[in-house]
């Protein structure tokens, strides 16, 4: 299917974990949503931002949508049945370049260009890290995510290829940090659904599996350009990844 409908370049896309939305944002910050299965419109163009939608996320019901944009340091939550939005989400010094949403939605975490991270309760929007942002690290965060039980965040930094894991109850660091990669930025990492595995995505051109707990390599793969993003398959069997000559590899 073709779902078309943008005046101009889509830069961010999301599915819900039903598969039944699918929901992306353009250049000009419009989102729109559409049905999973049939690929038709079920929202018209919404005006979420005045600039770049980076990044979108759902929680995980399907009925809220997280976005932010290049527009400066604000996330919105939308009600996607009725275009409304919720919650604006006002904190980071910089702009925000990431979000996640945990697993059963009472969490949301963003990073943005100043390396740091705040975390927010899914429904009120309001900060839980203490009212003040993470200092997680000293560039800009390229991507982050909760492990399933929500009990961990993993943050991945620009410049360093390092890899910092977090105490959601506490917000201090677990263990040490870890350089994942060499010379190279961390385009995107994703945490195993099982939550023992994390995989890492870089412009050294690798993709590394990690044993979270003991930091190891377990596995290495390589694209033929850069992977600028990965994920792990539902049932977590599998590794997926995508790079800039236009292909997605399955691993």
């Amino acid at each position: 299917k073709k779902m078309e409908g943008y005046s101009s370049r889509v830069q961010a896309l999301a599915v819900s974990r039903n598969g039944q939305i699918i929901a992306s944002g353009d250049d000009d910050g419009e989102f729109i949503a559409w049905h999973g299965e049939t690929g038709e419109s079920i929202t018209q163009p919404i005006k979420t931002h005045s600039s770049r939608i980076s990044l979108v996320d759902f929680s995980p019901d399907g009925s809220v949508l997280a976005t932010g944009a290049y527009d400066g340091t604000t996330l919105c939550l939308w009600d996607l049945r009725t275009g409304v939005v919720l919650k604006k989400m006002e904190g980071h010094s910089k702009e925000v370049r990431t979000l996640t949403i945990s697993r059963d939605g009472r969490m949301i975490a963003s990073g943005d260009n100043n390396g740091e991270v705040i975390a927010w309760h899914g429904e009120t929007g309001k900060s839980i890290t203490h009212w003040q942002p993470i200092e997680a690290h000293a560039n800009m965060i390229y991507s982050l995510d909760f492990s399933p039980d929500g009990m961990v965040l993993a943050t991945a930094t620009e410049r360093n290829s390092t890899i910092i894991e977090w105490d959601s109850s506490t917000w201090q660091e677990v263990g040490h940090p870890w350089i994942a990669h060499t010379n190279s930025i961390i385009n995107a990492i994703a945490i195993h659904p099982g939550g023992d595995l994390v995989v890492s995505a870089s412009t050294d051109n690798y993709i590394r599996l990690w044993q979270l707990s003991h930091q190891r390599t377990i596995a290495i793969f390589q694209h033929s350009s850069q992977p600028t993003c990965v994920t792990f398959s539902v049932d977590g069997k599998h590794i997926l990844s995508g790079d800039n000559d236009n292909k997605i590899l399955e691993w």
